[in-house]
């Protein structure tokens, strides 16, 4: 059995010990599961037909918003960078982890909803109760990607129960997919924290070890593989602009 076998057969395991957590995600999120079908709402917001995808990688301080026309989303803490352009704010905000509600994060939560623009914020339905309660004026719409891993062969809807991307760039992409864009740019996806350890806010952070690191990453490479087959099907081109990524799933253009 070569890797790559070894790594099919590895995805088929994880599906398969995924079903309860699959099961139990659906019932301690029913709440969310009937809010997400208001998402089909955002296919009728007026749009660009290019949408840019702000990763939180190093190489993002290069990016100036001022500079594009095209709407962008942004992810994660965003809230940090420098370069904001009031007159030309994110389109969405997406927040895909619910590690932003532990205790020790409170500083990152707060400043993801108090970024110093409006947007329209696109967050893990796992975070619905809390956030609510938090920030009820704020424009939300809660997704549950709490399915098997994504195949490309599989309908995305994200007005429902979707497959785990185990990445917010890769679920952002899907996003853009399903709302209609004809072309997704990727920038400050340098897809190098394994190696460099490196935000676009800060060199000193901790990371699980690199073992660790590396097989959580072949999952999320995979997805991001499945879903340049999927862009395909639906004609929508998709452009890594960050200069130097290691992310070859997408074509390459600076």
């Amino acid at each position: 059995m070569n890797i790559t076998s070894l790594f099919r057969f590895d995805k088929v395991l994880y599906n398969i010990l995924l079903f309860p957590k699959v099961v139990l995600a659906r019932i301690k999120g029913n709440n969310s599961v009937r809010a997400a079908k208001k998402n089909k709402k955002l296919l009728s917001i007026k749009r660009t037909n290019v949408l840019y995808i702000c990763g939180n990688g190093p190489s993002l301080d290069l990016f100036d918003p001022s500079l594009i026309k095209d709407d962008y989303l942004v992810v994660n803490d965003f809230f940090r960078f420098q370069k904001k352009d009031a007159k030309h704010p994110p389109k969405y905000y997406m927040i895909l982890d619910e590690t932003y509600l532990d205790k020790n994060l409170k500083d990152r939560y707060k400043g993801v909803f108090n970024p110093g623009f409006e947007t329209i914020y696109l967050v893990n339905g796992l975070m619905k109760h809390r956030i609510e309660n938090d920030y009820p004026n704020k424009t939300v719409f809660y997704f549950c990607p709490w399915g098997f891993l994504f195949n490309h062969k599989k309908r995305f809807d994200f007005s429902r129960v979707h497959s785990r991307t185990w990445n917010v760039v890769s679920e952002a992409i899907l996003l853009g997919i399903y709302l209609g864009y004809k072309e997704i740019k990727l920038v400050g996806c340098d897809y190098s924290v394994f190696a460099s350890n490196k935000h676009f806010y800060s060199t000193e952070q901790s990371h699980a070890n690199l073992r660790d690191m590396l097989y959580k990453y072949c999952f999320s490479t995979d997805v991001h593989y499945e879903i340049a087959k999927y862009a395909k099907s639906k004609k929508v081109i998709i452009t890594n602009c960050t200069k130097d990524s290691l992310l070859d799933a997408y074509q390459f253009s600076e």
